[in-house]
């Protein structure tokens, strides 16, 4: 049981807050598809705790990504629409404007 309660501490809680309407998909590497829908303004979506898993959506400039209940700036995107982006802390850290 202690390795259990060790391994909580490290665990990472992954957020996405829509402020305006938005298409979300979660995807698994095994193309198991986890949640696909609009996103409506004010709700969230919690991601399960997993580091296999990809956010693909209408509307990145709408959404608000926290980890661990922190928010993370805006992920830096040229385009409304972004595919397949790793829904792990180290890589939405280094697509936010943080960087």
């Amino acid at each position: 049981m202690e390795s259990s309660a060790a391994s909580d501490v490290y665990k990472e809680t992954v957020s996405i807050e829509a402020t305006s309407n938005s298409w979300v998909q979660i995807q698994a590497s095994n193309s198991d598809i986890l949640y696909s829908q609009i996103l409506k303004t004010g709700d969230t979506y919690d991601v399960p705790d997993r580091h296999d898993l990809f956010l693909t959506t209408g509307n990145i400039q709408v959404l608000i990504i926290k980890i661990n209940g922190k928010q993370i700036s805006r992920i830096e995107s040229p385009t409304r629409i972004v595919k397949n982006i790793a829904l792990t802390s180290e890589n939405l850290f280094k697509l936010s404007s943080n960087n």
